[in-house]
Formats: structure tokens, C-alpha cells, sequence
């Protein structure tokens, strides 16, 4: 850039925070976040000027970003005006903490602006800037309270803040001024009315799986919740159009899985009379496989989150109960909802028994392979393959992931690949992509190349786990179809195996239409 390109900059940025102001806000905000021009000037990655922008002195340094405020500022006039600030970019080349602590102190010395939300990580560090359920609650305290300190202004706190306690902590202490919020926002709306009328119990909890918020816009689709399908659809879902029912009706759900998890609450929040089946001992479906795996245990959160609400809104939930169509029949329902789910199918390639050909239940479960040479062929490419291979790496087996598309979790967000890929390179896990298992015989296996068509064998292969290979259960629904006398919604996995995202959305709609 040109020093007349930094004014012209410049100069846009005031013009940006006018039209706020016509516009209505109350404050502007600075984004010298994870990414933009003004964290640029900033980092030594970025900046190789030698001129009065360059990095040769801490006033040259701040040079850009401190003009900037300034004519911010002239603009603005005594409105609050605040900064969104990276601490530290977290990739090589890059500022460490130490001199994201000293750039923040340095330009609270301006006077230029009113406060600091912290912030951590770029796009080429996407698990410090928006961290996946593997980053601990609170990676980000120390750093909060030290940009209080340094700077002497108002701070925001960010990094997996969930918990009324961990957010209470923060203020109390005075490692920060105001509690950030993102994503849990998403997840439960009504966090800040739950904390302050005392029912922490009701708040739905973020996950931090990244699949429908993040995942969703780095694909430039509109960011829903995999846990609140509400988000994204308030005008279609929001709290005010759920209304109660004026006919109070039996419904009974087959199936204690996400999707009918989220079909009794809904129903029995609307008022009607619910019975849940379950055939398994414990309520949860697929997404405890995910859950049973080492960093990704939150997603067991959907399940207990909606296991206490259905029990607190009085479902009668009865497990190991087989949803036959007598059973449910039985039951004189009014609507029944079907959500069997869906089990593992049929292996895809011919197998001769010399390779013990699992599905990614049994994998997980204490029968699982250990100490041993397994391929994990993944055909969902989803959170679960994911999961899978990390527990079975963990156990201490070789593991070599398999996919047919052009990476492995293809459509695993990106932040929660930052941080497993890692991970399982020191476990000394192969990943394979573009390929697929054609053969499983004489001890070893037969890839396919899925675009190249070219084969190659591995051998002295213990265990080939079939992840995603999955076929849906709809007996039930055909069963009660053809007897009649009873509305029936089939959803998730029964209909067609799908992502755990759907199913639940698709439980929303099946609770407002009983």
C-alpha cells in the first residue's frame, strides 16, 4: 500500500462508523481481530515495510492502527468506541503473547478508544479463534486478564465461555469487565434470561463441534446449530411460535435418539400426552459413539440435555422396550413418530473372514481391536469416522483412515481438522484419501483409487472398520403405515441416514406437528 492508499483507508473506516451512527448503533467496534488490514500492520508475518508504517519502532508499529482510532474518533465523536484485539496470532512468524500484550498496551496509551474484546488465533490458527470441544473451557483466561491489566480499560472476555459459573468467575475475580458470547448464543438465545431467573438447568449448551455454524460459512451457507435448529430459522422456529395446543393428543415416539429426543420435548412442551421407546438401555443414539471417543466427549451433551428435558417435562420414557407396532398400537396414540434410526448395512466388497470386519459400534465398544492393524473406511465422512480413528488410535493400533473423497472428514468443519489432523500425526495414523476398500481377503485389504481407478494391497490387516455404512430402519413406519388409524411422522435416520443436524431439526417439526 501506498501511504495514499493507507489514507484512503483510513478515511474509509471513518465513513464506515458515521454511517453506524446514522444508522442507529449505540458504539463501534474496530475489528484488529484474526483477520483483516488492521492486525496486519501489526504482525511481523505481514508487515515488511521499512517506512514510518514499518515494524522499526513500537510507535511506527501501531502507526496505522492508532491513525485509524483517530480519525474514528474525530468522527464518532464521544460514542463508545472499542477494539476487537488479536493477543496472539498463534502461527510461526506471527506475535506470541508477550508482544500481542505489549501492541495492546501501546495503543491503549493513545486514549483512542474505550475498551479491548480480546480475541486469539488467525485463519491459519482456527483453533485459538474459534476452538473446537477438544480446547479446554477457559484456554483464554489467562490471556483475558492479562490484556486488563496491561491496558487498564474495559475488557471482553471470549474462549468457550458456556458455564453461568465459569462467566461469574471472570467478573468476580476482575479478570474481565464483560462476558463475550458467540456461539453459545446460538446454541440457547435465552442463556442471559436462564442465568437470571435461576434455571441454569434449561440452558441448552454448546457443544463446540463447529458443524452448523462454522462448518456452514466457510461453505457460504447460512449458520444454523446443530443443537438449536431454531438458529437461523427464528421466523420459522423461534420461541414465539411455539405454541400450546388447545387439543391435548397421545404421541408416542419410537425411539430415544436425537430425533426423538427432540420430538417428545417438543411435543411435550406444546402440552400433549408422551410416551418414548427405547429398545437400548441408554438414551443417545449415534452421537454417544462420538462421545465415547477421546476430545470429542461433548457430544454426549446433546443427548443429556435432551434426556433432562424430556424427563422434566414428564415424557414417559421406557428403555429396553422394543417399538414393535403392536407395542405402539397398544398405546391407543393418537400420533405416533418414528425414529428407529438406522444400523450398519451389509460391507460393501466381498470378505472372506481373515480380516474381521467391523462396524463402528462394535469398534468402539470394549470388543474393539487393540494393539493391532486396523483400516478405518470411512463412507460418511463425517464427525463419526473421525472419532472412530482417534479412539482406535489411542488404543494403541495402526491405523490407517480411508476415504473416498478428496480429503479425510470432508465434512468435518475446518477448525475441528486443525485440531485433530495434529493429533494423529503423532499417533502415527495414515490418512488415504480419494480411495475406497474394494476387497478384504487373505489377511489384507485391496484400495481402490476412486478417480485414478488404480488398486494397491495392504497387508497383515487385522480389523477393516466400516464407518457410515449405514441403512435405514423402516419397518416400523411401513408397519403402522399399512395398518392405518394412526398419524405417523417418520424422522432422521429411519428416513434416510442423514447427519445428526437434521434429525434433530427434523424432531422439531414432528413435535409441532402432533
Amino acid at each position: 500500500m501506498t501511504v495514499a492508499d493507507i489514507a484512503e483507508a483510513q478515511g474509509a473506516y471513518r465513513r464506515a462508523a458515521g454511517h453506524a451512527l446514522e444508522a442507529g448503533f449505540d458504539g463501534v467496534e474496530l475489528k484488529v481481530g484474526h483477520d483483516g488490514l488492521l492486525r496486519a500492520f501489526l504482525s511481523p508475518f505481514y508487515n515488511r515495510r521499512d517506512d514510518e508504517y514499518g515494524l522499526a519502532t513500537p510507535e511506527n508499529r501501531i502507526r496505522f492502527v492508532a491513525e485509524t482510532l483517530a480519525a474514528v474518533r474525530a468522527e464518532i465523536g464521544d460514542v463508545p468506541l472499542g477494539i476487537r484485539f488479536c493477543l496472539d496470532e498463534r502461527f510461526p512468524g506471527g506475535y506470541d503473547l508477550d508482544e500481542g500484550l505489549a501492541l495492546a498496551a501501546e495503543l491503549s496509551g493513545t486514549g483512542h478508544f474505550d475498551y479491548l474484546s480480546a480475541d486469539m488465533g488467525t485463519w491459519t490458527s482456527l483453533e485459538a479463534q474459534v476452538p473446537p470441544m477438544s480446547v479446554p473451557e477457559g484456554y483464554a483466561d489467562g490471556a483475558v486478564a492479562a490484556a486488563r491489566r496491561v491496558t487498564g480499560l474495559p475488557v471482553v472476555a471470549f474462549g468457550r465461555i458456556v458455564s453461568p459459573g465459569h462467566a461469574a468467575d471472570l467478573l468476580e475475580r476482575g479478570a474481565a469487565d464483560l462476558i463475550g458470547m458467540a456461539r453459545q448464543l446460538l446454541a440457547d438465545p435465552d442463556w442471559v434470561e436462564k442465568v437470571r431467573d435461576g434455571r441454569t438447568d434449561e440452558i441448552r449448551p454448546c457443544i463446540h463441534c463447529n458443524q452448523e455454524c462454522v462448518g456452514r460459512l466457510v461453505r457460504e451457507l447460512p449458520i444454523s446449530c446443530v443443537h438449536n435448529p431454531a438458529a437461523g430459522r427464528e421466523e420459522e422456529l423461534g420461541r414465539s411460535t411455539l405454541q400450546r395446543t388447545s387439543k391435548r393428543r397421545k404421541v408416542v415416539v419410537a425411539g430415544g435418539g436425537p430425533a426423538g429426543l427432540k420430538a417428545a420435548e417438543v411435543a411435550a412442551l406444546r402440552g400433549h400426552d408422551v410416551v418414548l421407546f427405547e429398545q437400548e438401555s441408554q438414551l443417545g443414539g449415534q452421537v454417544l459413539i462420538c462421545a465415547s471417543s477421546p476430545h470429542h466427549e461433548e457430544w454426549g451433551e446433546i443427548a443429556s440435555h435432551l434426556v433432562s428435558r424430556v424427563r422434566a417435562l414428564g415424557v414417559d420414557v421406557r428403555t429396553e422396550v422394543e417399538a414393535s407396532a403392536d407395542r405402539v398400537l397398544a398405546e391407543s396414540p393418537d400420533v405416533v413418530v418414528v425414529a428407529t434410526g438406522s444400523g450398519p448395512g451389509r460391507p460393501p466388497f466381498p470378505a472372506d473372514g481373515s480380516v474381521l470386519v467391523l462396524d463402528e459400534w462394535v469398534a468402539m465398544s470394549g470388543d474393539g481391536p487393540r494393539n493391532a492393524h486396523v483400516v478405518v473406511l470411512d463412507l460418511g465422512v463425517r464427525y463419526e469416522a473421525a472419532s472412530v480413528v482417534e479412539t482406535l488410535a489411542v488404543r494403541a493400533n495402526s491405523v490407517c483412515w480411508v476415504a473416498p473423497t478428496p480429503t479425510v472428514g470432508f465434512e468435518v468443519d475446518p477448525v475441528t481438522l486443525s485440531a485433530l489432523l495434529p493429533r494423529l500425526a503423532a499417533l502415527g495414523v495414515e490418512r488415504v484419501p480419494e480411495t475406497t476398500v474394494v476387497d478384504a481377503s487373505g489377511d489384507g485389504v485391496v484400495l481402490l483409487n476412486v478417480f485414478e481407478r488404480t488398486t494397491r494391497r495392504l497387508e497383515d490387516v487385522d480389523a477393516l472398520v466400516v464407518v457410515g455404512n449405514k441403512v435405514a430402519h423402516s419397518r416400523l413406519t411401513e408397519q403402522l403405515t399399512t395398518a392405518g388409524g394412526v398419524r405417523v411422522h417418520a424422522i432422521g435416520d429411519c428416513v434416510a441416514p442423514r447427519h445428526v443436524a437434521i434429525a434433530i431439526y427434523e424432531g422439531e417439526l414432528a413435535g409441532r406437528a402432533a
